[in-house]
C-alpha cells in the first residue's frame, strides 16, 4: 500500500494523470512537468467530455501548461458553464450522449453574449475523418484534434487559436 501511494505522489509531482482502480495505480497519460513560464497562464479553458478518464487527462495536460481548467461531463453542463462563467477557450468531445459537441457549439454560436458566442473552440474525437473535420467546422468549431491527444500538439493549437 505504501508503494502505491509513493508512486501516486511521484507521478502527480511529475505532472501525470493518475487513477486508482481496484487496488492498483495506473498512469493514464504523462504530461510534461511544468515549465518556468507555462504558455497558457491566464487562459481559462472549458473541457467537455463524457469519458471521465479522457476528461481527467485533457484537464491535466492543460493545467500542466498553466491554464485554469474547468471540466464537465456533458454538453448540457458545458453550455450552462459557458453561460455563467467567463471562459477563454472551449475544448469539446463531439460524440457524447445527450447534447453532443456539434449541438453544443451550434448553441454557443447562437448566444446573445458576443464574448461567449465567439469563444475559440476545438472539437475532439477518437474518430477523425474528413467528414468529422468538415462537420465540426460547419457546426462552429475552428479545428478538430484526434484522440489520443499529444500534450504539445494540444497546447500549440490552443495557443494558436486563443492568442491574436
Amino acid at each position: 500500500m505504501q508503494g502505491s501511494r509513493d508512486r501516486q505522489g511521484k507521478a502527480a509531482r511529475a505532472g501525470a494523470a493518475v487513477e486508482a482502480r481496484r487496488g492498483g495505480v495506473y498512469i493514464d497519460a504523462l504530461v510534461a512537468p511544468p515549465s518556468p513560464t507555462p504558455p497558457l497562464v491566464g487562459l481559462r479553458v472549458l473541457v467537455v467530455d463524457d469519458d471521465r478518464v479522457a476528461l481527467t487527462v485533457l484537464c491535466a495536460m492543460l493545467r500542466a501548461a498553466g491554464a485554469e481548467v474547468d471540466g464537465v461531463g456533458s454538453g448540457k453542463e458545458g453550455l450552462e458553464r459557458l453561460r455563467k462563467t467567463r471562459l477563454d477557450f472551449l475544448l469539446s468531445d463531439v460524440y457524447m450522449a445527450g447534447m453532443d459537441g456539434f449541438e453544443l457549439i451550434r448553441r454557443v454560436r447562437q448566444l446573445d453574449t458576443p464574448q461567449v458566442a465567439t469563444i475559440p473552440a476545438v472539437a475532439i474525437t477518437a474518430h477523425p475523418s474528413f467528414e468529422n473535420r468538415r462537420d465540426a467546422q460547419r457546426a462552429g468549431f475552428q479545428d478538430l484534434i484526434a484522440k489520443p491527444v499529444e500534450a504539445a500538439a494540444l497546447v500549440e493549437l490552443v495557443l494558436k487559436l486563443s492568442r491574436p
